[in-house]
């Protein structure tokens, strides 16, 4: 009996080929290329997706940049805090339901602008970004907040993401790491900007990522994989596209579009020192 088993060496090099394949997909070694292809991927649906269903909402969110333009234009760098607290007032003033700061304010401000901005973050709904840090193998070490001052007036999400392969780097995916979701301000930013704006509270269970109605499954690895928005043709980065310079808020001059409309969450970028967190 053993014979004619071996015999049929198809049947056999099948069940090997499972066994290796189904090993391999456990430890993502398919998902490492297929993550190397999201380049082109999001091309091939830029072109030829139906773009009314994956375009950035621009009814429902503004990317205010600080970028090399705003600089120019602002004629000294960095952006002083007490402008930075402007900018957040002016946004609350137009309506902004969520506000997410993307720059990492862990040092005291030299200007001795910390307690405009703490004043402006009490005011208003805003979201700081924290970071997680990790070891060099890659396990959860701890969570560095804004400064004190800050942190007190206002709710923090980490924002850096992490490659989970330390071979290739690759950021197509939003990790919920359990063990940060259990500290102070231990979800992404992204996470808490979206459960800010709906008025509830995130929640992990069963490997599902619950956000008031909304329910989004997550791979065994805790791995939620970002649908990037298309880019239109003539533009490099999203911003360009998608967002308004901080001068406009800085100043507040007419004709600023849909940024004015009530319930618009606002995120502003430091998009020329931008640096990975």
């Amino acid at each position: 009996m053993l014979k004619k088993f071996v015999k049929k060496y198809d049947i056999l090099f099948v069940l090997l080929l499972f066994f290796f394949s189904s090993l391999a997909e456990y430890h993502e070694i398919f998902s490492l290329w297929e993550d190397q292809t999201v380049f082109f991927r999001h091309g091939m649906r830029s072109v030829f997706g139906m773009r009314e269903e994956t375009a950035f909402p621009l009814d429902q969110i503004t990317l205010v940049t600080i970028d090399d333009r705003f600089f120019d234009e602002y004629g000294k760098y960095p952006l002083r805090r007490a402008d930075l607290a402007k900018i957040i007032l002016n946004l609350k003033a137009l309506g902004a339901k969520v506000i997410c700061v993307d720059l990492f304010l862990d040092l005291p401000d030299a200007c001795g602008d910390d307690r405009l901005l703490a004043e402006a973050v009490e005011q208003s709904p805003v979201l700081l970004a924290s970071r997680a840090v990790f070891d060099k193998d890659g396990r959860f070490e701890d969570i560095r907040y804004p400064i004190p001052l800050l942190r007190q007036n206002g709710n923090s999400g980490y924002v850096n993401l992490t490659s989970p392969s330390s071979s290739l780097t690759f950021l197509s995916r939003l990790r919920i790491w359990p063990e940060i979701t259990a500290q102070e301000g231990g979800w992404p930013i992204a996470v808490q900007a979206v459960s800010a704006y709906l008025g509830t509270r995130p929640a992990l269970k069963d490997n599902v990522l619950h956000i008031g109605s909304l329910s989004i499954p997550l791979d065994h690895f805790g791995d939620m994989y970002i649908d990037f928005s298309p880019i239109p043709e003539d533009y490099r980065f999203l911003y360009q596209y998608g967002g308004i310079p901080a001068s406009e808020f800085l100043r507040l001059i007419s004709g600023i579009g849909a940024a004015g409309k009530p319930e618009t969450a606002m995120w502003v970028r430091q998009d020329c020192d931008y640096r990975g967190y």
